[in-house]
């Protein structure tokens, strides 16, 4: 059943991290949206526990705007005192709008009016119907999800979007479990996601030979549909990211290890709150197997107070020759001799080549306790 609201209950929902706003009385928690919002944060955050309805409709919203609004629906406003009239599901909004379009119909073209249920063109029922037909993403139970985008961005290396209802947000430190069923038994792989919003969660999948998993997920097409659960915690249940909980993060990937840094990296600097400072190491092969290369130039260009970034490879090009150079204690040691050992922490992901070399050098360095790092498998 719908949840439903009194305006007094939504009203306490008026804080930066507990912030509700209700629209044609429907109500939206859009606490995970504020930093998100192209028109800004304080545009959304200043309607926080009350009717945003004006503000909503004075500004055109597209389809597209009005489908992810859907995406933080909680429940409705409840009815006023001596009202009959109730609140217009999605298949009562469709019928009408569907009237509205027949021959000599009020929005059939004679009129100044343009369709849509509030006189602003598409509606975000018809034009998204599909926001009702995701299925939910669960940590508990497997489901299928459909595939809506792939994107290659390296020769082994593929982005897939998958059309996913998020009741539970994504924090950092989580991944999700994919699993394949394959000759009557279930492979499971876990992926860290690149993006979990808007209705859509996104995946860098590499191809490994002899890979089960990755080999199934590079042979996907739109519309094939992927199993999997989550979100799972990444470092164990007892972990949440506080904010400036460290001074310093120091985070040392390889290859495909650099999806679960970048979900610190992107959340940590979109925060307006914290302050950490990052610092990446970054190794691969070529300036080919570099992943997300422009997203991290541009955090670094942006951020640049706060975000050093250093890559490696162990076979650059001529071009890139001054990124020659392989993990080992000299080039760790080097890389954190600028960041303090007090409230610092360093988590470390890659191949388990990459991992068990880092972790001898680490304990060399007499980074000993687990306080100091982590490494993730």
């Amino acid at each position: 059943p719908v949840k439903v609201f009194t305006v007094e209950e939504v009203a306490k929902h008026n804080t930066e991290k507990d912030c509700y706003i209700i629209v044609h009385r429907r109500v939206y928690d859009v606490t995970q949206y504020l930093d998100d919002h192209p028109g800004g944060y304080e545009l959304i955050f200043r309607d926080g526990g009350k009717d945003a309805t004006s503000d909503f409709e004075g500004m055109f919203h597209s389809a597209k705007a009005r489908d992810i609004l859907e995406e933080y629906f909680v429940g409705v406003l409840e009815p006023k005192k001596g009202s009959k009239a109730s609140l217009l599901s999605p298949m009562d909004i469709k019928r009408r709008e569907q009237e509205r379009a027949r021959p000599g119909g009020r929005d059939s073209g004679t009129g100044n009016r343009p369709s849509g249920p509030y006189g602003l063109g598409a509606n975000p029922f018809t034009s998204g119907m599909s926001t009702f037909k995701k299925s939910v993403l669960s940590p508990s139970s497997f489901d299928e999800f459909e595939v809506v985008k792939l994107e290659p961005i390296s020769p082994d290396t593929k982005v897939i979007t998958l059309k996913a209802r998020l009741p539970t947000p994504f924090t950092v430190g989580t991944h999700v479990v994919i699993r394949v069923d394959t000759n009557g038994e279930h492979v499971e792989r876990s992926y860290t996601p690149l993006s979990a919003r808007f209705g859509k969660l996104e995946l860098l999948v590499k191809k490994y030979e002899g890979g089960v998993v990755s080999t199934h997920c590079h042979s996907l097409r739109h519309g094939d549909r992927l199993i999997l659960r989550g979100p799972k915690p990444t470092f164990g249940p007892s972990f949440k990211y506080e904010v400036n909980m460290w001074k310093s993060l120091c985070l040392v990937a390889g290859g495909t290890g650099i999806t679960p840094m970048w979900q610190f990296i992107s959340e940590l600097l979109k925060s307006k709150t914290d302050k950490t400072n990052i610092r990446l190491l970054y190794a691969n092969r070529t300036e080919k197997d570099i992943l997300l290369q422009v997203q991290l130039d541009t955090l670094v260009h942006v951020h640049k107070e706060r975000f050093l970034l250093k890559y490696i490879l162990s076979e650059p090009s001529d071009a890139a020759a001054e990124m020659k150079g392989r993990l080992d204690k000299t080039l760790l040691e080097e890389f954190l001799s600028e960041t303090s050992r007090e409230n610092t922490k360093i988590f470390v992901c890659g191949p388990p080549g990459f991992n068990k070399v880092a972790n001898e050098a680490l304990q060399e360095l007499e980074y000993t306790s687990p306080e100091h790092y982590q490494i993730l498998e």
